[in-house]
């Protein structure tokens, strides 16, 4: 019998298992994020174990980044337009803040997500969101119910404790991270939260 992801990483002493029991609460309240997502997103698990979990659930090896090539191979030879539409390398999208204070959004490529986050901070960025361009950024579906419309789903209340966190670790003052918080938020409900009235 295949173990479910969750059962191998406390086997491995890598996740507790209340914080499975939260990830899982918020999984079903958001019914559209995998629970290896979740659990990575918000601080759970680090994302090099959950890869490392998921190649033993899979029976696939783990690349070590010492396997890659130290220098890009035939980067001359292949457009970034061709990958990009390949899909060779994932799409992500990206929320940063400059150190003067000023927010930024994008797209950029990416073996994965701490590489994003990287190439960000050596940008000199404040990476703020990072998340694959294919993936769902929520929004509610038309056929809730009146009394839940404007309620804040707990994995963007999740999402913008991270945020938040992220940005007072840089050393940004309260009310300069809410202010810059209230500036990227798509959210009609956080915004809603966020704006004085």
């Amino acid at each position: 019998m295949i173990k479910r992801l969750g059962e191998i990483l406390i086997e491995r002493g890598k996740l507790d298992p209340a914080n499975l029991e939260r990830a899982l609460r918020l999984q079903e309240a958001d019914g559209k994020e995998r629970i290896g997502a979740i659990l990575v997103k918000a601080g759970m698990v680090a994302e090099r174990d959950m890869m490392e979990a998921l190649g033993s659930r899979l029976d696939l090896p783990l690349v070590a980044a010492a396997d890659y090539p130290e220098l890009p191979v035939l980067e001359e030879r292949v457009s970034v337009r061709f990958l990009k539409e390949s899909k060779a390398l994932p799409l992500y999208r990206y929320k940063a803040v400059a150190p003067t204070g000023e927010s930024q959004e994008g797209e950029m490529e990416g073996l994965g997500q701490s590489a994003v986050v990287e190439r960000l901070q050596g940008m000199g960025l404040i990476p703020i969101r990072v998340e694959e361009a294919t993936a769902s950024t929520g929004g509610g579906s038309a056929g809730k119910s009146l009394f839940r419309k404007n309620r804040i789903s707990q994995a963007n209340i999740a999402v913008f404790t991270q945020e938040i966190a992220t940005l007072l670790h840089a050393g940004l003052p309260l009310d300069r991270s809410l202010g810059i918080l209230t500036g990227l938020s798509a959210n009609p409900q956080v915004l809603q939260l966020l704006t004085p009235r």
